[in-house]
């Protein structure tokens, strides 16, 4: 694949299983992407980050990338397999 943007369950365990497993199907300079890294009306949304930023620091993902403004609602975050 090309490209993959996951929208978890916005838990945790979940998010880590889903980046895990979805990032074996995306190819060298594909990109992996994800939905809900930051979400101002749901609580839960802090798992999301936290599962993005676990991963990428174990696996030494420099760089990655969080889309739009502070005060979005919603954003999104980002990375070129390497």
């Amino acid at each position: 694949m090309d490209f993959v943007y996951l929208d978890t369950e916005r838990d945790l365990a979940s998010t880590l299983v889903d980046i895990s497993e979805w990032v074996k199907k995306v190819r060298v300079g594909g990109i992996i992407a994800g939905h809900d890294y930051f979400r101002y009306h749901a609580k839960n949304n802090v798992y999301t980050r936290q599962g993005v930023i676990a991963y990428a620091r174990t696996n030494h993902i420099t760089p990655w990338f969080v889309t739009g403004r502070v005060t979005d609602r919603v954003r999104s975050w980002f990375w070129v397999k390497a």
